[in-house]
């Protein structure tokens, strides 16, 4: 059965001088990456504005996977990655700093009102 699924990624940009060339790169390079897999369907990003946490990541990634098996799909996502950065079609960049992937299974979808 195919389940409905979020993978959050909060981020750091390393270098507050670079955080342009570093959002380019996410929008333009990795999430093309990561939206190559089937069970990717779509990613919304965001910018902090409030926390009550200090040194809260400044980014926050939403994909959007359908998945028979997220444990599965994890694998797959890591070693597609894993295997960009082999061939030199590099999905890392010097300013990424991933500080949390967390996955998230649907378990509750209300109907919507007109």
């Amino acid at each position: 059965m195919t389940t409905q699924a979020l993978l959050h990624v909060l981020s750091r940009c390393t270098d507050s001088a670079r955080t342009a060339e570093f959002n380019t790169w996410y929008n333009d390079v990795h999430i093309p990456d990561v939206l190559e897999l089937d069970e990717f369907k779509s990613v919304r990003r965001y910018q902090l504005g409030l926390s009550n946490i200090d040194d809260m990541p400044q980014y926050l990634a939403v994909f959007e996977v359908e998945t028979d098996d997220v444990e599965a799909t994890r694998e797959v996502m890591l070693t597609h990655i894993r295997g960009k950065a082999a061939t030199g079609s590099v999905t890392r960049h010097d300013l990424f700093d991933g500080a949390s992937l967390s996955w998230y299974v649907q378990i509750f979808n209300s109907a919507t009102v007109d």
